[in-house]
């Protein structure tokens, strides 16, 4: 169990770091940004402690705050997201975790490829909106927003099913 929390500390890690100096100068017609440092949290197994998955959550998040001088809107998204995620594993894979004896992994291979899709898709969408209606604070901003949340959603959601079949095929 320990090899699996360190396994995760790892791979956030990683993927704050790729955040951080790659993809957060990304910025293509300065529409989207891909997100992707959650993908870890998104794997966690479902036995999984929740105060586990929401204080990696909020320290993952701080960590991207302190890198990209946003005071706690990283935080908030990543919290607020790791406190959804069993609510929103529920809805989806309610069949897959009464099925399984052992741990539950929600992953492209382990359930049926448009569910885990569709749960990517949700996490990430709010992940995203919340931290860019959080950082824009303005009604008058929502018009140029909208489009920069979608997009944003748009180029994450196969950057993590790429990062999902890549540990797929790692485990094959």
């Amino acid at each position: 169990m320990k090899r699996k929390y360190i396994s995760v500390l790892i791979q956030l890690a990683i993927l704050v770091f790729v955040q951080v100096i790659f993809l957060n100068n990304i910025r293509v017609f300065n529409y989207f940004i891909p997100f992707i440092y959650l993908y870890p949290i998104f794997k966690l197994s479902v036995h999984t402690p929740s105060w586990i998955i929401i204080l990696l959550g909020a320290i993952t998040g701080l960590i991207l705050d302190a890198f990209m001088n946003t005071p706690g809107l990283n935080m908030a998204s990543a919290t607020l997201i790791s406190y959804l995620r069993m609510p929103i594993i529920h809805l989806f894979f309610a069949d897959e975790m009464d099925k399984e004896d052992e741990d539950f992994s929600p992953s492209f291979y382990s359930v049926k490829g448009y569910k885990y899709l569709l749960y990517i898709l949700i996490l990430c969408f709010l992940h995203i909106a919340v931290l860019l209606l959080l950082e824009a604070f303005s009604l008058s901003l929502y018009e140029q927003t909208i489009p920069y949340i979608l997009c944003s959603t748009l180029i994450s959601v196969p950057l993590m099913m790429i990062l999902d079949a890549l540990s797929g095929f790692r485990k094959r």
